[in-house]
């Protein structure tokens, strides 16, 4: 069975181009890599054919969407695709977001425990920050300075799907993390979850995504091949979006495709997006004195940080006594003891 996609080719809306010369959308690099194109005649630096920077000195790369992103995302799906393989399929590249900072722009430690765990486990070989502004705060400069390939990424927020409003920052952030994992595939992990071993085993799957619920798979947390058959059919369902709506399209969606197409994605039970949100689960993750077994239960840990509300820092970890407080410890010390029995000691990532 072949799917053929009912839209028309179209441009983003929500796109304003970012122009550059015609010669560097010719180059072809690897997504595996992050080889540093340097046209000498434009001084343009690519970590991508189209995430370039101009000036050398600059420390944010931009976005161009290009023709190819159209074409691909229109091209055939094969229900009947086989997405189990037997080498990694999925590129060993890491994606975060940081959009609706208007409102807060502010790095937060938790952010940071999110960024080190990637740089600590995944151990990726870039991690694409993409962004509409460049976080503020002392604990984003510790993640520039512990975690070398962190490359950021502006996007202009996208404004419309399909003809669609997008205004709620948190679709915004659906919409970026989805593109991106379509365009370059890789691993997407929000600010509020937490590697806590290599995903490798995973990555002969072109699709990963792990259920929160028995009706709901959470786009919190995705790895992808580029341009994945169920990631295009989850973009076109884009169509029928509406921004007053919280999570249909990042989660219960998703559940139903895979009800639908269940041989074009693998996921998990419980190791990606559990402990969830529900009040028994967050205990697991909140409550003093009740430690759960995240290093062989888990490869992600998704905090559910609204829930929880509180900011932590590098010393009050030292002494929390819950399965987040062990899991930052296990993080940002390498050890997620207690701290009255650890030596204070610095760690290196």
């Amino acid at each position: 069975m072949v799917i053929v996609s009912p839209f028309q080719e179209q441009a983003s809306h929500d796109e304003k181009r970012l122009h550059a010369p015609a010669n560097h959308l010719q180059i072809r690099t690897n997504s595996n890599k992050t080889n540093l194109i340097d046209m000498e005649e434009n001084k343009i630096i690519c970590l991508e054919p189209n995430i370039c920077k101009e000036d050398p000195t600059h420390e944010v790369y931009k976005y161009i969407r290009t023709d190819s992103f159209n074409r691909m995302l229109q091209g055939r799906i094969d229900v009947t695709h086989n997405i189990t393989h037997d080498t990694n399929v999925i590129p060993n590249i890491v994606h975060f977001t940081w959009y609706g900072s208007k409102r807060k722009n502010i790095f937060r430690f938790h952010h940071l425990i999110s960024v080190l765990s990637a740089h600590r486990f995944i151990k990726p070989s870039v991690i694409y920050f993409w962004c509409e502004s460049v976080p503020e705060g002392d604990y984003f400069k510790e993640a520039r300075t512990k975690v070398p390939e962190l490359k950021l990424v502006y996007r202009l927020p996208p404004t419309e799907i399909y003809g669609q409003r997008v205004a709620v920052a948190e679709h915004v952030t659906d919409v970026v993390r989805l593109e991106a994992l379509m365009e370059y595939g890789g691993i997407y992990f929000d600010l509020d979850a937490v590697a806590v071993k290599s995903p490798d085993d995973l990555l002969h799957y072109e699709t990963v995504m792990g259920w929160e619920s028995p009706s709901g798979l959470c786009n919190g947390i995705i790895l992808s091949s580029p341009w994945a058959n169920f990631l295009k059919i989850w973009h076109r369902e884009y169509y029928s979006f509406q921004d007053r709506f919280w999570s249909y399209h990042s989660v219960r969606l998703p559940a139903e495709l895979t009800k639908r197409y269940p041989g074009l994605i693998h996921t998990e039970t419980a190791s990606i997006n559990r402990p969830n949100w529900s009040p028994q689960e967050l205990a697991m993750l909140y409550k003093e004195g009740n430690i759960y077994d995240f290093k062989t239960k888990n490869y992600f840990v998704h905090l559910w940080f609204r829930q929880h509300g509180v900011d932590h820092n590098p010393r009050d970890i030292r002494t929390w006594n819950t399965t987040v407080g062990a899991l930052f410890r296990h993080v940002y010390y390498g050890d997620d003891t207690i701290w009255p029995s650890m030596k204070d000691r610095h760690f290196k990532f």
